[in-house]
């Protein structure tokens, strides 16, 4: 499919919905009638997402209609499981910083390996467990490296980094 799919099962309808963010191909599993909406890993709030194939601008829309036309809906996350409207804000948030520092970065001419200034300050928006640090600092300083490398430098094989 292209943009949506109805299934019928027995009495249920399922909706998927192509919604694109933290990957290009990124679908939501809608289930109107219980209003329950799935969203993959749209939003995270106790560790940062993977970068490394979003597409920012498309984040930032799917976030916008998350937190519109689907209020009044069950939000769940694959990592955080039920999302509240204060973690839809905050990941909008997020998103948007990291686009703009990006952007910022892009007019500088940098390369991929600059946007390495950006981690520190960027884990500081996420609560998590110390013995995660490590981790999730190397999740973000991967994934901001290649989003920049694919965005603003047209990259799509990392190997090339």
């Amino acid at each position: 499919f292209s943009d949506k799919a109805h299934l019928h099962w027995r009495d249920a309808d399922i909706l998927l919905e192509y919604h694109p963010g933290p990957e290009d191909g990124a679908i939501w599993v809608i289930l109107p009638h219980e209003e329950i909406v799935f969203i993959g890993d749209l939003v995270t709030s106790s560790q940062p997402p993977f970068l490394g194939r979003a597409n920012l601008p498309a984040w930032e829309g799917s976030l916008d209609k998350l937190s519109k036309e689907y209020k009044d809906y069950t939000r769940i996350s694959s990592r955080e499981g039920v999302i509240s409207d204060r973690e839809i804000k905050d990941m909008k948030k997020f998103i948007s910083g990291i686009h703009k520092q990006l952007e910022k970065l892009n007019r500088r001419n940098a390369k991929p390996e600059d946007t390495e200034k950006l981690v520190e300050k960027q884990l500081g928006s996420f609560n998590f467990e110390p013995r995660y640090r490590n981790h999730y600092y190397q999740r973000l300083k991967f994934g901001l490296s290649h989003c920049f490398a694919r965005q603003y430098m047209g990259l799509e094989d990392f190997g090339n980094l």
